[in-house]
């Protein structure tokens, strides 16, 4: 038993001597920069639900609202558009309900369609315009 004991103390030693420590560190996250103060900024609110999906009660309290902005080109005209979702939560269940999100051209983009329309119609429409210019 205490050449098992002996062998199973040098094996600890042995693994503790190939680990090494590493100094901790914080990544950083991901994060999208705000579109310009100066652009105009139209809002769009999308309605809350009444009840609660869960149990059906009324008594609903504004927990908060989420805040999707969109770029979007008008002709000649740039705008965000702020699309607001609000948060509520139930005070009988104590579920949180919120209405879903509108579809968006490319997911977790920021461009409209207006915007991709005009980029695609751009960079096909116009070049092979001005190739077949040539």
């Amino acid at each position: 038993m205490e050449a098992d004991a002996s062998q199973d103390e040098l094996a600890a030693e042995l693994a503790a001597a190939k680990s090494s420590t590493v100094q901790a560190f914080e990544r950083k996250r991901p994060s999208r920069k705000r579109f310009p103060e100066h652009l105009p900024r139209e809002r769009v609110v999308i309605s809350p639900p009444t009840n609660c999906p869960c149990c059906g009660s009324a008594e609903l309290a504004k927990l908060g609202e989420d805040i999707t902005e969109t770029l979007e080109l008008i002709p000649r005209q740039w705008k965000v558009i702020q699309t607001v979702r609000e948060k509520f939560s139930c005070r009988e269940c104590e579920k949180i309900a919120q209405p879903p999100a509108p579809f968006h051209v490319t997911p977790r983009g920021f461009a409209g369609p207006n915007l991709l329309a005009m980029i695609l119609f751009e960079k096909f429409w116009s070049a092979s315009a001005a190739e077949q210019a040539k």
